[in-house]
């Protein structure tokens, strides 16, 4: 078994340097059973936008090229990615989640979410996270025109991203969440969101216990892999 885990691109035009990079990364992957988004890919993406389709087809093409190579896609949604669409549930035959899922790897139990939804006490974004995922934003997504809609996640996004660098520099809430997650028997806990590669690894009742976070790719470049039982960070 080999899985790859990534995170957080923020993928914005196809003319940056990271956009460029990660095709390249895409492009090269290969041999591989499974592959972990785990949310941001996308700088934004809802998936009833015709603007977030055509400008991200490269993209897009690149991961059905992987699927069509027989590997399984797993996607958890970001804070700047979600309402998945089509693609992803039918041409990429991808396993969507909103919130957070698990898997199981040689006997490993794995739970792995995109990481916003950890400081419980962040109760402003929680208020906002729900509202942009309602119904009735899906349906404003729906009826408002996608050059509109795409023209002001533009906008929003830059003031996520400086809220990201310069006040998510809280770790400690993310390797305490995760030993959390180890007393219910996770074996690892995977997350994105902070933008910080590290593979912790912990002793736990005779048992080894993981926080894994695969960093991103608008500073570090980062990627985990999966293979021969053990996790690997790889720049």
């Amino acid at each position: 078994m080999k899985a790859v885990f990534i995170a957080d691109a923020h993928l914005k035009n196809p003319s940056d340097k990271n956009y460029k990079i990660i095709l390249d990364f895409l492009e090269n992957l290969k041999d591989i059973d499974l592959l972990v988004i785990l949310g941001d890919l996308f700088d934004f993406w809802n998936g009833c936008n015709k603007i977030a389709h055509e400008h991200h087809k490269p993209v897009l093409d690149k991961l059905l090229k992987i699927k069509n190579s027989g590997a399984k896609i797993i996607y958890l949604e970001g804070n700047h990615d979600f309402f998945m669409g089509r693609f992803f549930t039918e041409a990429l035959d991808a396993d969507v989640h909103s919130d957070s899922t698990e898997i199981t790897l040689d006997g490993k139990r794995i739970f792995m979410a995109h990481g916003d939804m950890v400081n419980k006490k962040d109760y402003g974004y929680r208020i906002l996270r729900g509202f942009l995922r309602s119904w009735f934003m899906r349906l404003v997504f729906y009826i408002v025109p996608s050059i509109a809609v795409w023209k002001i996640a533009n906008v929003m996004s830059k003031g996520s991203r400086t809220y990201l660098v310069n006040g998510f520099e809280y770790e400690k809430i993310f390797t305490d969440y995760a030993a959390e997650k180890w007393k219910e028997g996770y074996d690892a806990v995977i997350l994105g969101h902070c933008h910080n590669p590290k593979i912790l690894k912990q002793d736990l009742d005779g048992r080894e216990r993981f926080y894994i976070n695969p960093g991103d790719w608008i500073n570090h470049f980062t990627y985990v892999v999966y293979e021969n039982r053990e996790f690997k960070l790889n720049i």
